[in-house]
């Protein structure tokens, strides 16, 4: 919401990151299909990427004193 201080909104969208990467572990673990499979294995790495990028500028802003 628009109420939310900045940090935690980072700490809900890193949660949500984590949350679209296991559910499209779930998926690639539940395809038959080899393509389809290896498409949502890529999702989950992208997602994960995102993850990790939110992750360090939470970081960056809750600990910016430190630089």
């Amino acid at each position: 919401t628009t109420d939310m201080k900045p940090l935690d909104g980072l700490k809900l969208a890193i949660k949500k990151e984590e949350e679209a990467k296991l559910m499209y572990e779930g998926f690639a673990k539940a395809s038959l299909d080899a393509d389809q499979k290896k498409t949502f294995e890529e999702l989950a790495k992208m997602e994960l990427g995102h993850k990790t990028r939110l992750e360090n500028i939470f970081t960056n802003t809750a600990f910016s004193e430190s630089w």
